[in-house]
């Protein structure tokens, strides 16, 4: 603060100076310094591993005493393959924000600016980097199930269930491992080798082997191998009745069926037939019992106690399956024997 000095008599500056000890309603004119503009820091540097959450702070910053800061975060720099922007970040551009977090998705530098507010004024920049590394373990590949297959037919491979432990973005690489004598498929002819699904057009009936690594940008999976069961026409599909087994008198009724495990070679679209093979004396169900005989779970409501066998067939379209048979006996409950309880001795001497 700057003074300008004033000549002035020595009465008067007595006289003033009396005015103001003397005065009750005097205020204090001085405002003090002017604000200072706010200042942001974003923090210290920091390492993380990927798959990890980064958690931001910007407590450092300052703004005037009295003065509720702002804390306005973006991203400046990312990794190439990131596709990560500022609506990442928890929470943004808002008085409560001087710690957000955000998770990284591929490994590398991001470098976000901090610029903090007051509501006249604002700070310049200030960068923190956070060096993002994929850790030590690396990638698992899932190359999927097995397949059938037809000779001339594409075939799709799946690997999407393919993973990295620290959640960095993957590379695919599928390649033909082997093949029948008869083919003359190579690793050229597996379609979109680099991506997680892939296809084969298999040249004759056999097993080809497929295998998939997975890339996280530092390390390479081991392996994963899948095989492709490929036949020249369609094979009969297998029906699946479940499993036989003796129930109690408490059973439900409706009793559900399954013959969920039936499957087809050739991965065709199943249809169902269930029907009654042979009942107890005086039970009156048939096939007209079941609520729906033409799906692969179907209930069947049972009248009497004793044996009930079932048999399931299935299609895929051109051929039926040899038929599956499973049965079930309801006990009866007359036959359960009551349960003998034993106390032990009548007398029992305890001490006074």
């Amino acid at each position: 603060m700057f003074t300008t000095a004033v000549r002035t008599s020595l009465p008067l500056i007595l006289s003033t100076a009396v005015l103001i000890g003397c005065g009750d309603d005097t205020k204090d004119t001085d405002t003090g310094p002017a604000c200072a503009a706010p200042v942001a820091d974003a923090g210290a540097d920091q390492e993380a591993a990927l798959g990890s959450t980064v958690t931001l702070d910007g407590s450092a910053s300052t703004v005037c005493e009295g003065k509720e800061p702002m804390f306005n975060w973006s991203f400046q720099a990312v990794p190439v393959d990131s596709a990560i922007a500022d609506s990442a970040l928890s929470d943004n551009k808002t008085t409560t924000a001087i710690s957000p977090s955000f998770a990284p998705d591929v490994a590398g530098d991001y470098a976000l600016a901090l610029v903090v507010s007051d509501g006249e004024s604002e700070s310049a920049e200030d960068i923190v980097v956070v060096n993002v590394a994929s850790g030590d373990l690396p990638p698992v590949a899932d190359c999927g199930d097995s397949k059938y297959g037809h000779v001339g037919e594409r075939t799709e491979l799946d690997g999407s269930e393919s993973y990295d432990p620290e959640g960095a973005q993957l590379w695919f690489s599928w390649a033909l491992s082997s093949a029948p004598d008869c083919s003359d498929l190579g690793t050229a002819d597996v379609g979109d080798s680099t991506e997680s699904t892939a296809q084969i057009v298999p040249d004759c009936e056999g097993i080809f082997v497929v295998s998939l690594v997975v890339g996280d940008g530092e390390q390479w999976s081991d392996p994963d191998y899948c095989s492709v069961d490929v036949a020249g026409g369609n094979r009969a599909p297998v029906a699946d009745a479940g499993d036989s087994g003796d129930l109690s008198p408490c059973t439900d009724n409706p009793l559900k069926l399954n013959g969920f495990g039936s499957y087809d070679l050739d991965g065709d679209e199943l249809e169902y037939e269930w029907s009654v093979v042979d009942v107890p004396d005086d039970s009156a169900v048939t096939d007209d019992s079941f609520d729906d005989r033409t799906i692969p779970d179907p209930y069947l409501e049972w009248d009497v106690f004793g044996t009930y066998v079932f048999q399931l067939t299935v299609s895929d379209g051109e051929e039926w399956s040899s038929p599956d048979v499973v049965s079930y006996t309801i006990i009866d409950d007359t036959d359960n024997e009551a349960p003998v309880a034993n106390a032990g001795d009548d007398t029992v001497s305890l001490p006074a």
